[in-house]
């Protein structure tokens, strides 16, 4: 261990179902090292929160008086501690006078999830909601974001605080068909693609016809057996569809926005960029790692110490 003014100020960490994120920061908030590693929740050994969070910073310089800040499913009761969930409306401040401590492991702090109040849940999202807001060149009264995903959200921000948001299954969804119905066997794989494609368009196309979501997807058979579509971009149509009906759905929950703030990666943000035109809404993109560093930043800048008091 190297002397104590080498001890970075703070640690990031977004842990989620599937991957673990983390950022070393020094004194002055700057990055000085990114990792990634596929080591969800769920992949830990013996549930060995501890010794996998060593073993993923090692040979990053940090003590027990460094804060180490994690977001995400790993504050789930699945993960190393589980905290609460805030609830709606709830702002950035609420979300930091619920941060736990974990037990033994002085510096280490975790965030909560937000509740809606009824039946709707999100833990690590809200994280990257508030860092996508603070990035904004201009913020308006109430803004509307999406976050595509597994478990897609759509939530609303209004005067600072989180005041509702719905979880579509619409990734899951996907995964379930394609690799779990007849329709499976008709889909080859492919690799991941670099943009938008035209199976995705002719998907989108298909959502906005009348017949509902479950008869669109079996437009998938059809399409293939008539050999309408090419085989290559049948998982694209697939895609399209339920995106495409994903959309529709929330827009009109959401009020049908002028504005769409898209908060994700690379093809699948686009993706989304491109449903909600089609839907007739307008949308931006902002990256999602920058806005999980940005909330994470954000949270961790509070005083530990001296909590800021909620506000109303």
């Amino acid at each position: 261990m190297t002397g104590q003014k080498s001890i970075p100020r703070q640690i990031l960490v977004d842990w989620g179902t599937s991957n673990a994120r983390a950022w070393l920061l020094d004194a002055e908030g700057r990055v000085l090292h990114h990792r990634s590693r596929p080591i969800g929740i769920r992949q830990i050994e013996d549930g060995d929160f501890g010794k996998a969070l060593d073993a993923m910073l090692t040979e990053w310089p940090y003590d027990d008086t460094t804060l180490v800040m994690m977001s995400g499913m790993i504050g789930s009761r699945q993960g190393w501690i589980e905290t609460p969930y805030v609830p709606c409306p709830a702002s950035i401040d609420d979300l930091f006078t619920s941060i736990q401590a974990v037990p033994d492991r002085p510096g280490v702090r975790v965030t909560p999830g937000v509740n809606d109040g009824t039946s709707d849940v999100m833990r690590g999202e809200e994280v990257q909601i508030f860092g996508a807001a603070s990035m904004l060149e201009q913020a308006e009264a109430t803004q509307i974001f999406c976050l595509p995903g597994t478990h897609a959200k759509w939530a609303e921000i209004e005067d600072g605080r989180l005041t509702r948001f719905a979880t579509a299954m619409t990734g899951e969804a996907y995964a379930a068909i394609a690799d779990h119905t007849i329709l499976g066997a008709m889909m080859p794989d492919q690799t991941e693609p670099a943009e938008v494609r035209s199976g995705f368009l002719q998907g989108l196309k298909c959502s906005r016809q009348p017949g509902g979501l479950l008869h669109h997807v079996f437009s998938v058979r059809s399409q293939a057996l008539f050999e309408q579509i090419e085989p290559g971009d049948l998982r694209d149509y697939l895609s399209g569809i339920l995106i495409g009906h994903e959309v529709c759905d929330m827009l009109k929950m959401f009020g049908d926005p002028t504005n769409v703030i898209v908060v994700g990666e690379a093809v699948l943000a686009q993706n989304y960029v491109e449903a909600i035109t089609h839907s007739g809404g307008q949308a931006s993109m902002i990256d999602a790692e920058a806005a999980t560093l940005a909330g994470l930043t954000r949270l961790a800048g509070l005083p530990l110490e001296q909590p800021t008091k909620k506000q109303g």
